[in-house]
């Protein structure tokens, strides 16, 4: 039976905007808000689904679109080397433990740490495994795209981690997720540093391309999930 793709997302949504929106309000309800319990997910149990019908298939590799996947690619390629690619190495590493409070904060214009800042790094890992589980794990195992370095057999700017990732989940990008996710929280914290973060949740998404562990289609689609979601939520 196929998905009526339109009415899922109409069903889910409002789990999605929940998520955002309760990052987004939790520090403006109080100048004194205290850091949760470790990690409790914003969401329950029954909230929790499956959001691989909220995304678009990937594209077919006879379309125009995976022809430009294939040339991000190689502009990718091209800076082997430089020092964007060390960029890339070490962004790879955004998704492990708390990884992206230290990446965001330069951007953010604080140390995002659990001794300085204990309630917005508390959200932080939250929300990292909040959109991980209905964002990225079942909709990676729906698609199961192969990521570059499979299907054109070139290296990685990150070999050692290439098991760990997976050959085989693409699709959608955990990293342009978790990136985005955060980002557009961020920027709702200090909107006076807006500018600066998302510029680093493009960043973080590029970094993946050039490293050749994703498609640019990959961090398409996870980045204008992400931008709709924040757009429905600032509707409500």
């Amino acid at each position: 039976m196929r998905i009526n793709r339109d009415a899922y997302r109409e069903k889910q949504m409002p789990a999605v905007i929940l998520v955002v929106c309760l990052c987004s309000s939790l520090f403006f309800a109080s100048p004194l808000v205290q850091a949760k319990e470790s990690h409790q997910s914003f969401m329950t149990p029954d909230e929790m689904f499956d959001a691989s019908a909220l995304l678009e298939s990937p594209p077919t590799v006879d379309s125009a679109r995976f022809a430009a996947d294939v040339e991000a690619m190689k502009a990718g390629l091209a800076l082997k080397g430089t020092p964007r690619e060390e960029t890339a190495k070490i962004d790879a590493d955004v998704t492990q433990g708390s990884s992206v409070a230290s990446s965001f904060s330069p951007a953010f214009g604080f140390d995002i740490t659990k001794e300085r800042l204990p309630a917005t790094f508390e959200l932080l890992m939250t929300l990292k495994g909040d959109l991980d589980k209905i964002a990225t794990k079942k909709p990676k195992k729906a698609f199961h795209r192969a990521r570059p370095y499979v299907v054109t057999k070139v290296d990685t700017c990150r070999p050692d981690i290439e098991a760990v990732i997976g050959p085989m989940k693409s699709y959608p990008s955990g990293h342009a997720t978790l990136a985005w996710g955060v980002g557009l929280v961020l920027a709702e914290i200090n909107p006076e540093r807006a500018l600066n973060i998302t510029k680093h949740a493009y960043e973080l998404g590029v970094s993946r391309v050039i490293c050749r562990q994703h498609w640019a289609s990959d961090i398409e689609a996870e980045v204008a999930a992400m931008k709709n979601v924040r757009t429905q939520a600032e509707k409500r």
